[in-house]
């Protein structure tokens, strides 16, 4: 009887034949995927969060009806500069605070892609956020006019932060799928137990 050879000759040289070299360690597209997806998720927040303020900016008639509403319930009498300014600087007060939570998630992403000893305690925050904006996202499918609120921009523009929102919602759904996956909790409590 004859043997067929081979189609491809065998290189005893090659990554596949030499042991332990060539192999993915145990997780690593795994961990590969729930990094991409939390990189959109922040990424894409940062572009809604940014787009968001714009948008105040443009129109900032909710927020000076609410500033002039609290000076009538209380019975001061407020000048319209002073509505202008309090509405302005409560714009760039919530817009930093806005940039310094997207700062920490940037950090928790880095402290988990590279394996840092509170990578544990980062992917735990980034899960957090990952389930707030899951529910975040249905709330703009479920009820789009509700978390629109009262605007005078332009259809365009609040559908652009509908679209974005719900890519970030897509981004945090995996991103928790990933997260819960055996290998990552792994990965991570080794990796800080290395670095401890």
């Amino acid at each position: 009887m004859t043997s067929i050879p081979p189609l491809k000759p065998q290189n005893p040289d090659s990554p596949s034949h030499i042991s332990g070299v060539g192999k993915k360690p145990r997780g690593a597209d795994t961990m590969r995927y729930l990094l991409g997806s939390w990189s959109v998720m922040v990424f894409g927040e940062l572009v809604h969060q940014l787009t968001n303020s714009v948008g105040l900016i443009l129109d900032p008639s909710a927020l000076r009806q609410a500033a002039a509403d609290a000076a009538r319930n209380r019975g001061q009498e407020v000048s319209d500069m002073m509505l202008t300014m309090s509405t302005y600087t409560s714009i760039a007060i919530m817009t930093l605070f806005q940039l310094l939570i997207m700062v920490l998630l940037a950090f928790a992403l880095r402290a988990v892609a590279r394996g840092q000893k509170w990578a544990d305690a980062a992917r735990r925050l980034l899960t957090v956020f990952s389930i707030f904006f899951v529910i975040r996202t249905l709330l703009v499918v479920i009820a789009p006019a509700a978390v629109a609120g009262a605007t005078q921009l332009p259809v365009g523009f609040t559908a652009v932060l509908g679209v974005v929102q719900i890519i970030i919602g897509v981004a945090a759904a995996c991103g928790l799928i990933y997260a819960s996956r055996k290998e990552i909790h792994e990965a991570l409590s080794h990796d800080t137990k290395k670095d401890g």
